[in-house]
């Protein structure tokens, strides 16, 4: 019997072609399990329709791959008495925590994690968090960047392994029920990632580490808070899905250059709230109606989305945005746009679907980069003279829903532009 390892199994796993005729023989498994599974592995085609059998053959597959397996219909494959080749598995730096890990041996997956240079886990399975993080292994000693956890109805307590590991970089809680934000995130020195989507907020905001450069916090109801308690080294900043009214605070968050605060329950915004450094501000899906200050100083914002709110006139001064590759103001009450977009140099895509258009400025043919207008759904009569006097070669421009039917033959002529009529 050949005793375990890791650097040996690095090395085997290296060589595909020997996973496909070699097998470490490990007593990690009793004969009847190997048997069970060798069985299923000659019965069931590698594309098994049922959801559990496919799980089961492909968690063991990757055990069995990986460490070998004491049994009889291993010993048969050896001994040439059945031809079953052993399935190739897929090198992998992410280890999948489901309920199978329930039952495994003490040790299993810390061979896991060293043996296969595992650097992310994700867990799917509450009941296997005590055996995996309490008997196997300790996140303040490995080689672990990332875990997520996903789908749960507990967030177990892991407070002396994953509250504390200054070598974690990423932290996630998909759809995680209990009390995750009443976690103290301070004391993992090394994160820069922390995604919260669908938790349970039950008091407020956890205290952050320093160094978090990325935060998501969706759909968590979470309600106005100042952001002068994120970190200041923030780079990206997630929150939407919540119930926020109000912007505060904002600009001394002086690195950040992604926000966004689409799908909550902003009326207005200040633009005074908001730091100078941003290139990405997403805003849709609120309730504006009016954005209060100037847009000067902000010629890195090369993304706007101001789409499915309540604004009837075009933001004052946002013409002056001389870096936007992308405003989006689509499904709005936009009668006019009685501005000057000609400086507008770099503006590659401009949504202004589902408003109440009757004209357009000529200015907005003087946008040279332009490669996707989207003009749906508006009340537009004539936009012909416009669009021949644009230099837009091979740009999409969308114009179903007005009523151009005087000018549908002439537009149909139009070549050096694709037209959705």
């Amino acid at each position: 019997m050949e005793e375990f390892s890791s650097n040996k199994l690095r090395e085997l796993l290296k060589d595909k072609a020997n996973m496909d005729q070699n097998c470490l023989m490990i007593p990690l498994f009793s004969f009847e399990i190997v048997d069970e599974v060798w069985d299923s592995f000659y019965r069931f085609d590698s594309n098994v329709e049922n959801s559990e059998d496919s799980e089961l053959l492909s968690f063991f597959q990757f055990l069995l791959i990986a460490f070998g397996a004491e049994g009889s219909f291993a010993a048969r494959i050896r001994n040439g008495e059945v031809h079953h080749p052993l399935p190739c598995w897929t090198k992998s730096d992410t280890l999948i925590i489901t309920p199978l890990f329930e039952k495994m041996p003490y040790g299993v997956v810390s061979q896991l994690v060293e043996a296969l240079s595992i650097r992310r886990i994700v867990v799917e399975a509450a009941g296997a968090l005590p055996a995996v993080f309490d008997m196997d292994f300790n996140l303040m000693v490995s080689q672990i960047v990332s875990v997520e956890f996903k789908d749960l109805e507990s967030d177990y307590q892991l407070n002396s392994t994953l509250y504390c590991s200054p070598y974690l970089e990423e932290l996630s809680f998909i759809c995680v029920k209990g009390d995750v934000l009443t976690r103290d995130f301070s004391r993992l020195r090394g994160l820069r990632k922390l995604i919260i989507v669908n938790c349970r907020l039950k008091f407020s905001i956890p205290q952050l580490p320093l160094s978090l450069e990325y935060f998501k916090l969706s759909h968590s109801r979470l309600g106005s808070h100042k952001f002068t308690i994120f970190p200041k080294n923030i780079r990206v900043l997630d929150l939407s899905h919540n119930e926020i009214k109000e912007v505060v605070g904002a600009e001394s968050l002086a690195l950040m250059h992604s926000l966004d605060l689409s799908y909550n329950q902003l009326g207005f915004l200040d633009l005074g709230s908001l730091p100078a450094s941003l290139k990405e501000l997403n805003l849709r899906s609120n309730r504006i109606e009016r954005i209060v200050g100037n847009w000067d100083g902000r010629e890195n914002l090369h993304f706007l989305d101001l789409g499915h709110n309540a604004l009837n006139e075009f933001p004052s001064g946002l013409e002056r945005l001389t870096g936007l590759k992308e405003l989006l103001l689509s499904n709005n009450f936009l009668e006019e746009l009685l501005v000057d977009l000609h400086a507008l140099t770099q503006l590659e895509r401009l949504d202004l679907r589902k408003n109440r258009l009757r004209s357009l400025p000529t200015s907005l043919s003087e946008i040279n980069r332009l490669l996707y207008l989207d003009l749906e759904d508006n009340l537009l009569v004539e936009v012909f003279e416009l669009l021949t006097k644009a230099n837009w070669d091979q740009a999409t421009v969308r114009l179903r829903g007005n009523p151009l039917h005087q000018e549908r033959r002439k537009l149909s002529t139009l070549t050096h532009q694709k037209i959705e009529l």
